[in-house]
């Protein structure tokens, strides 16, 4: 399978992703997703292709203190850790979203590019920085979101994410983030394991997340 071949596969397989997350998710253009409609254009889901099989992930465009608008994107390190990422056949779907708040039946198109080069990333903060092979187009009205580098803990947070691969969903975090405290380092299904004491605690009140949430 080379690049050209991957690109014309079709984009979506219903029985692994559309339609697939739990029930209980929030679909991003209900309510609860009001004050984000900037920020979720920067969210897109990843399929992650591995040498070990596929899977999903979620992550965002970031800016950089430049802002040039180069297409770096923002996701976990453990999407890939234990296992060979094959970076050149990554799939970036942007806009994977109803426009409304209920949806329907039909699973909706996704704006999407595939390939990316991996730039920074560490597994004891769990971060990943991409830097995706093309630009993003200016059809697909992307939005590069922000960071800063202030010292303090976020007393609520709100996170777009597609769960198992499914449309863009939010949920939200209403109590103050916290270290996971854990004396061991945590040893994961794949055999990776972390440090103790190096990962947020965030109580949901609204929504859910689940494996491709990540990110």
């Amino acid at each position: 399978l080379n690049k050209e071949d991957f690109e014309a596969l079709p984009a979506f397989d219903p029985a692994k992703d559309f339609g697939s997350s739990n029930n209980c998710n929030i679909n991003i253009n209900c309510s609860q997703g009001s004050n984000i409609q900037e920020e979720k254009r920067g969210i897109a889901r990843i399929l992650l292709v591995l040498e070990e099989g596929m899977g999903w992930c979620s992550g965002t465009l970031i800016n950089n203190t430049a802002e040039d608008f180069k297409p770096l994107f923002l996701t976990a390190y453990h999407c890939q850790d234990g296992y060979t990422p094959l970076f050149d056949f990554w799939r970036f779907d942007f806009n994977y979203e109803y426009d409304n708040c209920t949806g329907g039946l039909d699973e909706p198109p996704a704006d999407a590019l595939t390939g990316c080069e991996f730039s920074k990333g560490r597994q004891s903060s769990d971060y990943m920085l991409l830097e995706i092979q093309q630009s993003v187009p200016y059809s697909y009205r992307p939005y590069w979101n922000g960071w800063n580098r202030a010292d303090r803990v976020a007393s609520s947070l709100i996170m777009a994410h597609h769960p198992r691969g499914d449309i863009k969903k939010i949920t939200r975090f209403d109590d103050d983030l916290r270290i996971r405290s854990n004396p061991e380092e945590l040893d994961w299904t794949n055999n990776v394991t972390t440090p103790a004491n190096h990962h947020w605690e965030a109580p949901h009140t609204e929504g859910m997340f689940e494996v491709g949430s990540s990110g």
